[in-house]
């Protein structure tokens, strides 16, 4: 029984609601201390009972608000999440029966749900809307976040306008008034569109039999971590108390690997292994007898952070070559999702777009002297030496649309990035682990414009409409930004994925300039060759591997680069089939003129 319809909302006010959420949740919580007081099934089907209830009105509520509420109202209510899983793990020990295995699957994804709220709101808006208002707001809402990221520009470098701080909030107030009027014209508008159910379990393993992989799925609360495994035939529950320190050693770890690329140290690399070898017992030892080669790994709060490729079975000894470590990739081809909802496939749609890569190589000054520090790598954008190399020779293997240097501009991205099927951005970024939304990508600064900016904020690219395969981020930390427990990390590469790209090859650090060119000409060499674009990336990071010497191999020049999304085969035209129909028209220009010229020669014989 659920005590709401999907009408109008039944409540006073928000506090209404709220209270018997709060409601729900206690008495749920009631029949968990007497089962645990000696108590019987019975308590825990009953507090399961008042769980569906609270989850059902959670879930109503955030329907009812704007993203960015709904992303806080998530967050503010993620314990009873983790409760309603907890209550599912332990009627499954008690039962045995595998359909709360599968529930609570379903509950880590409407957990996840937020970013594919979004979307059907999106989807369901443009059905009922005219063109013309559709348009409206677009231009409103692109209007007022323009003006706001000028302002972040300008706070950030301390000089913030009065009077453009005011046209912000009044073009911000503007679109929001814009908004409440479509809600009064179109009444029923909430009612037009619902929450996707999270994927079932059956349809998962489905793909994941077709796929020939398992999925590792995390969730992390406030007292536990949960570990769903999930292959083409069974779901394993693994459940524990949070690690003390976990966020601490992860941390550590990408400290470590960061830190040694400026100041190379025994002792980094003694921090590195400590803490890649803990975090694998930590996190993936416990299920490991059950894992096949391909993985595709869903992860939770600061887990996101891992590169689950430098994760360590063993810890080496002092001495062992980085070539020779115990590495999760040397057995496992890895790849990432934001949610159970971005792995079950979507339908393509009409994507009928040049079957070429974009590529953008901007250029950047000099920046003045300052000391080497992390602080000062991660904040500075100096010359890139090896970008424009790195998009060239994307063209050995796939017809490339080249933007380099003074042409890399933001306006040029904007104007041509929708029409392709692959995007490659080889340039400089910068993530903000504070505001998700202002982590942002650097393009060619435009000579004499102080109007236009030379960066492409993650706020600006949600307002995109891309149709892309697959979008490279060949930049700093372009998957790292603002953790959100109802809708992982807000950064450049969940904009994208929001945009429409279908996958994405993206940074978990400020990779090496020279090492990603190696690592991209790799990349799309096996790419070309038909490989999916996870096994692409491993084979591309193997080859690395294999071939770097001494400190050449360490972690940190091969491993920033992980891929998310849809992993099938990237479908483009070669390079090389043009090369050939060149070829093939040139010989047959030379026979036909050759042809002309015999046929001449024969005609002046006879005269």
């Amino acid at each position: 029984m659920k005590f709401y319809s999907n009408g109008p909302f039944p409540y006073d006010n928000v506090k209404q609601a709220d209270r018997l959420i709060s409601t729900f949740y206690f008495l749920a919580q009631n029949e968990q201390y007497h089962y645990a007081d000696g108590g019987t099934l019975d308590n825990l089907r009953a507090s399961y009972d008042y769980q569906e209830q609270y989850l059902d009105l959670l879930e109503y509520m955030s329907k009812n608000l704007s993203p960015t509420s709904a992303r806080y109202f998530i967050d503010r209510f993620y314990y009873m999440y983790e409760e309603a899983i907890y209550v599912r793990y332990k009627l499954y020990e008690e039962t045995q029966d595998a359909e709360y295995l599968e529930d609570a699957f379903r509950v880590a994804g409407r957990g996840k749900a937020i970013h594919v709220r979004e979307a059907a709101q999106n989807a369901a808006t443009e059905q009922i809307f005219p063109a013309r208002l559709l348009q409206r707001r677009y231009d409103l809402r692109k209007r007022y976040v323009s003006l706001e990221n000028r302002l972040y520009e300008q706070q950030e470098a301390g000089n913030a306008s009065s009077a453009l701080a005011d046209s912000s909030l009044q073009a911000k107030n503007e679109y929001l008034r814009f908004l409440d009027s479509l809600e009064q014209a179109f009444p029923t508008m909430q009612q037009m569109w619902d929450i996707p159910e999270p994927p079932e379990p059956k349809l998962v393993q489905k793909q994941l039999r077709e796929d020939n992989r398992a999925m590792v799925q995390y969730f992390i609360g406030y007292q536990y971590v949960f570990l769903f495994l999930l292959d083409g035939e069974d779901i394993v529950l693994y459940n524990t108390k949070i690690p003390e320190g976990l966020s601490g050693q992860v941390s550590k770890m990408r400290d470590a690997l960061y830190e040694w690329a400026l100041h190379p140290s025994d002792d980094l690399v003694e921090q590195y292994t400590s803490s890649a070898h803990w975090l694998y017992k930590k996190l993936l030892q416990p299920v490991d007898s059950l894992l096949p080669q391909r993985l595709l790994i869903v992860p939770d709060n600061c887990v996101a952070y891992i590169p689950f490729d430098v994760l360590l079975r063993e810890k080496p000894v002092p001495e062992t070559p980085f070539q020779d470590y115990p590495y999760l990739i040397q057995d496992h081809q890895i790849s990432y999702a934001y949610s159970p909802y971005d792995f079950t496939k979507k339908p393509q749609g009409k994507r009928h777009k040049r079957a070429a890569v974009l590529g953008f190589a901007p250029s950047f000054r000099d920046s003045p002297a300052i000391p080497e520090t992390v602080a000062n790598r991660r904040g500075e954008f100096g010359p890139l030496l090896a970008n424009q190399d790195e998009v060239r020779q994307i063209s050995d293997f796939f017809l490339v649309r080249k933007f380099e240097g003074e042409a890399a501009t933001r306006e040029a991205f904007l104007e041509n990035a929708s029409y392709y099927k692959a995007l490659h951005l080889a340039t400089h970024a910068k993530a903000n682990d504070k505001k998700g939304d202002y982590s942002y990508l650097c393009f060619t600064e435009v000579s004499d414009d102080t109007t236009t900016s030379n960066r492409l904020y993650a706020s600006e690219l949600y307002l995109m409409n891309l149709s892309a395969d697959m979008v490279v981020l060949s930049a700093c930390e372009t998957g790292l930004g603002e953790l959100s427990k109802g809708e992982g990390v807000i950064s450049l590469s969940q904009a994208f994925s929001k945009a429409g790209a279908r996958s994405l090859i993206t940074t978990l650090w400020r990779v090496s300039d020279q090492a990603s060119a190696t690592l991209m000409n790799s990349f799309y060499k096996h790419l070309h060759s038909g490989k999916t674009k996870d096994a692409a990336l491993r084979n591309a990071k193997l080859d690395y591997l294999h071939e770097a010497t001494g400190r050449g191999a360490h972690p940190f020049f091969w491993a920033g680069y992980v891929a998310q999304g849809d992993m099938a085969p990237l479908q483009l035209s070669s390079g090389y089939f043009i090369w050939w129909i060149c070829l093939f028209l040139l010989v047959l220009f030379v026979i036909l003129g050759g042809l002309i010229r015999s046929k001449r020669h024969k005609a002046h014989a006879k005269n």
